[in-house]
């Protein structure tokens, strides 16, 4: 079993339409990450049969934040044949997953970050960061 992880990510500005959607499969078949993180989905809510438009099978499990309104959205997808989940973090900017290799069990974690648009919001995301950075790290 091999222990590579290659990552993918990627502000997909909206996965409404159909050929945004296809764009984001073809791109995803043809460099077969083990894990995307995709930000800016601008989907309210995620099903089956949408998901299935945008991820290539391989990458059928996966977390996701809805946009709310118009904006936003983030989505994390892996490959089930590389690593499991082994924990999971939504906070307003970020999307925190750990995961253990299946080669060797060895964890890693990844922080998908949707960054806020207005200016006001920016110290409460810089704090976010922060947060998320000494839970990584474990300070």
């Amino acid at each position: 079993m091999s222990k590579t992880v290659s990552f993918f990510s990627w502000n997909v500005r909206g996965l409404g339409k159909s050929s945004l959607s296809d764009d984001v499969l073809s791109e995803l078949i043809s460099t077969r990450p083990s894990i995307a993180a995709l930000q800016e989905t601008k989907l309210p809510a995620l099903n089956s049969q949408k998901r299935h438009t945008f991820l290539p099978a391989r990458l059928s499990s996966y977390v996701a934040r809805g946009s709310s309104g118009a904006s936003g959205g983030i989505l994390t997808a892996w490959d089930a044949a590389v690593c499991s989940l082994s924990s999971t973090v939504d906070l307003p900017y970020t999307l925190t997953t750990g995961f253990s290799l299946l080669a060797d069990n060895m964890p890693f974690t990844l922080s998908n970050v949707y960054a806020p648009t207005l200016r006001e919001d920016k110290a409460a995301f810089l704090s976010e960061l922060a947060s998320g950075a000494e839970m990584v790290s474990g300070a």
